[in-house]
C-alpha cells in the first residue's frame, strides 16, 4: 500500500482540527446555556423527524407531520432568536467548521484529486465533447442482468 501524499495528510489534519474546534464551540454553548441547548437540539431533531415522516408517510400522516413540522420550525426560530448573540455566532461557527471538516475529510479520503479545469472554456469544451475515458477503464457492458428474489413478495 502506498503512503498518502502530503496534501491528503494536510487535509486530514485540517478536518480533525475543524471537528475539534466545533466540539469545543458546542461545549462552550452548552456550558453557557444548557437548557437552551437541549431545547434547540430537541426541536431540531423533531423537525428532522417530521421531515422524514412527511416524505415517507401516507396522506393523513403527511398532514400531521406538516403541522408538527411547522410548529417545530416556529419553536426553533423562537429559540434561536431569544438566544444570546454569542450562542448564535458560536452555532454558526459550528456549522462552518463542520462544513470545512466535511470538505477536507472528503479530500483526504479520495484516492485521486478531482480535476479542476484551467479555464471556463475548457470546462465548456469538456462538457460539450465526448467524455474522455481514463486509462485502464473499461466501457460499460451492453448486457444487463436483473436479479429477482421470487420469495420476496409481489
Amino acid at each position: 500500500m502506498s503512503r498518502p501524499s502530503n496534501n491528503r495528510r494536510l487535509a486530514a489534519a485540517t478536518s480533525l482540527l475543524a471537528i475539534l474546534l466545533a466540539v469545543i464551540a458546542a461545549i462552550r454553548i452548552f456550558i453557557a446555556d444548557p437548557l437552551g441547548w437541549v431545547g434547540a437540539t430537541g426541536t431540531f431533531m423533531l423537525l428532522l423527524a417530521t421531515l422524514y415522516w412527511y416524505a415517507f408517510g401516507r396522506t393523513h400522516q403527511r398532514l400531521l407531520a406538516g403541522l408538527v413540522g411547522i410548529g417545530s420550525l416556529i419553536l426553533l426560530v423562537h429559540l434561536i432568536t431569544i438566544a444570546p448573540v454569542s450562542n448564535f455566532s458560536n452555532a454558526l461557527s459550528i456549522l462552518i467548521l463542520l462544513g470545512i471538516a466535511g470538505l477536507t475529510g472528503r479530500q483526504a479520503l479520495t484516492s485521486k484529486p478531482l480535476p479542476v479545469p484551467a479555464s471556463i472554456d475548457e470546462a465548456k469544451a469538456g462538457a460539450a465533447g465526448q467524455p474522455e475515458q481514463a486509462a485502464g477503464v473499461q466501457p460499460h457492458s451492453r448486457k444487463m442482468t436483473l436479479l429477482v428474489n421470487p420469495k420476496s413478495g409481489g
